[in-house]
């Protein structure tokens, strides 16, 4: 019974990647991940074509947007190579997108699939 069914409000995004090379990432899901503005993050892409991102020293430093309650981070090279994956169609200016939880407490998936 529950194949036949599908969700009509959509969940909220927890991270967004503009095409402008800024990419958000909502306080809820920085915090499940344990990162914040003084952390580092890395974006992984493995062979599968799967998004992953993870903790990271060597990473991009995410800084808090003002009045608002997310992260910010800028990297056109990472936003770029995001947009132009197999999932998402092309020409995009911007997409947003759900974290999944861990399997080993470090590699966090973004959920660039529609689940079916």
């Amino acid at each position: 019974m529950l194949q036949d069914m599908y969700r009509l409000n959509q969940p909220k995004p927890d991270i967004r990647f503009n095409r402008n090379g800024i990419i958000y990432i909502i306080d809820q899901a920085a915090q499940r991940m344990n990162i914040g503005p003084l952390s580092r993050v890395s974006f992984y892409v493995d062979q599968e074509q799967n998004l992953f991102i993870r903790p990271d020293t060597d990473g991009l430093r995410p800084i808090i947007s003002r009045g608002k309650k997310t992260l910010r981070i800028y990297s056109k090279q990472v936003t770029d190579a995001v947009l132009s994956l197999p999932d998402l169609p092309q020409g995009l200016e911007q997409a947003s997108f759900r974290i999944g939880t861990s399997d080993d407490g470090i590699n966090y998936p973004v959920i660039t699939r529609r689940l079916l």
